[in-house]
């Protein structure tokens, strides 16, 4: 009864280097790890097998999924250990998603998914058509979302090292207009592959964010 009833949660959480930004007290990678335990603890608690991917450009921490004793523990010292590292690979997890997973569950994705929206949702969208229910959690700063700039400024690319130089002009209007065209593609492009797709910013409380 247990093994036809209960579902089976993978949670990727990407681990690089430009989740370690935040203008408050909590960053980006606090806040994914906070959200992604909170998801394995509530799968443990229903007896659901859940298992755990951290990946930058390379997949860090793999655990499958499992209901066995100790599994919580396992999956909470995974991420409590993904630090920022390189680069966001999205191909890298998803294809060890495809080839140590036969099972099909729930995916959930948790990164700030700073790339091209396309290439994204082409890279995950092999799982949503192999019977999996997939749910991006998108993860972002509120100054990401709505930069305060009062001067000129250099900005600095936390995985590659290369700077731009911005006004508060560009801040307020065509970065806006970029970050939400960025935003909505990513939505509808996933909406369109079959995905569901949350935005979180990381000064909301996560107990809306889960409940939502």
């Amino acid at each position: 009864y247990r093994g036809e009833t209960n579902s089976q949660l993978t949670v990727l959480l990407d681990a690089s280097n430009s989740m370690a930004y935040g203008s408050h007290s909590v960053n980006k990678i606090d806040y994914a790890r906070y959200l992604a335990a909170s998801l394995c603890y509530m799968a443990s608690r229903q007896r659901d097998a859940c298992g755990l991917i951290v990946f930058d450009d390379e997949v860090r921490v793999f655990i499958p999924p499992s209901t066995r004793q100790g599994q919580l523990h396992r999956l909470l010292h995974g991420i409590g250990g993904a630090g920022p590292g390189q680069r966001t690979d999205f191909q890298r997890p998803f294809e060890h998603f495809q080839e140590f997973l036969k099972r099909r569950g729930i995916a959930a994705v948790i990164s700030d998914f700073w790339a091209d929206p396309l290439q994204v949702v082409r890279a995950i969208a092999p799982l949503r058509f192999r019977g999996n229910e997939v749910i991006l959690f998108h993860v972002l700063d509120p100054r990401e979302l709505r930069p305060n700039l009062n001067a000129p400024a250099i900005l600095i690319d936390m995985e590659t090292q290369d700077s731009l130089e911005v006004s508060p002009e560009y801040a307020r209007e065509e970065y806006r207009q970029k970050i939400d065209g960025h935003i909505r593609t990513l939505r509808d492009e996933a909406k369109r592959a079959g995905m569901d797709y949350f935005q979180v910013a990381t000064d909301r409380p996560l107990d809306e964010a889960l409940r939502e």
